[in-house]
């Protein structure tokens, strides 16, 4: 990734940025993260969790990160790997223990979650490892920023910087069910419908991909 802002988006008087996550914006992300989703299951996991996964991102040679920024206050983030292949087998093998420590609060206080633990990272290993391409990860707005045009203009900066870094798709899932909001967001960006799955746990899942080359056109 390059250093450089590539977007700022005036909003009243002051700039949103567009730019590189950096480990001092780590703190933030989980809390929109937080914000963003409440109730879903990486949440239930703890900020301790989100921390460790959001400095792999940034750890990782493939890691795809980007924020946007209004004066110091982060108001969203998307991040991904440019090569999902052996992103989640290096994350999970090399920290593994730091991962259940940072989940084993939440496990051990309802401890039907810990098969879905170990499913939610068996399908993480596996799935990723299957699609040679960009995968994005997570994208999140805090809920006093939504409706502005950042979710878009996030995205089309991991567009551009997938291709940047050689992937000609990018790759992402999101829910099938109560969901439509999520679905026609990536269909206006011009992400086609893949496929569709269920997960170990009976979550329908959409999985959307899109042509990287497109970015230009959609940008």
């Amino acid at each position: 990734m390059t250093d450089a802002t590539i977007l700022s988006r005036q909003q009243g008087s002051a700039c949103v940025h567009i730019q590189r996550m950096l480990p001092k914006h780590v703190e933030s992300v989980v809390r929109v993260h937080m914000e963003s989703f409440p109730g879903f299951f990486l949440s239930s996991l703890g900020p301790g969790f989100l921390r460790l996964f959001y400095k792999g991102v940034l750890n990782d040679e493939t890691g795809i990160a980007v924020i946007a920024e209004r004066e110091d206050v982060v108001l969203g983030f998307v991040c991904g790997s440019n090569a999902p292949q052996g992103f989640y087998r290096r994350l999970f093998q090399k920290q593994w223990w730091r991962f259940g420590w940072a989940a084993m609060g939440a496990l051990a206080r309802r401890p039907w979650m810990v098969h879905r633990f170990l499913g939610a990272v068996r399908m993480r290993v596996v799935s990723g490892d299957a699609a040679p391409a960009a995968e994005l990860m997570s994208l999140a707005i805090s809920p006093h920023a939504q409706r502005q045009g950042l979710g878009g203009d996030l995205v089309l900066r991991f567009l551009a910087e997938a291709r940047s870094l050689g992937a000609v798709r990018v790759t992402l899932t999101t829910d099938r069910q109560a969901n439509q909001h999520v679905n026609s967001f990536y269909h206006r960006l011009g992400f086609a419908l893949a496929g569709s799955f269920v997960t170990n746990t009976g979550r329908e899942m959409n999985r959307y991909e899109i042509n990287t080359s497109m970015v230009s056109s959609i940008g």
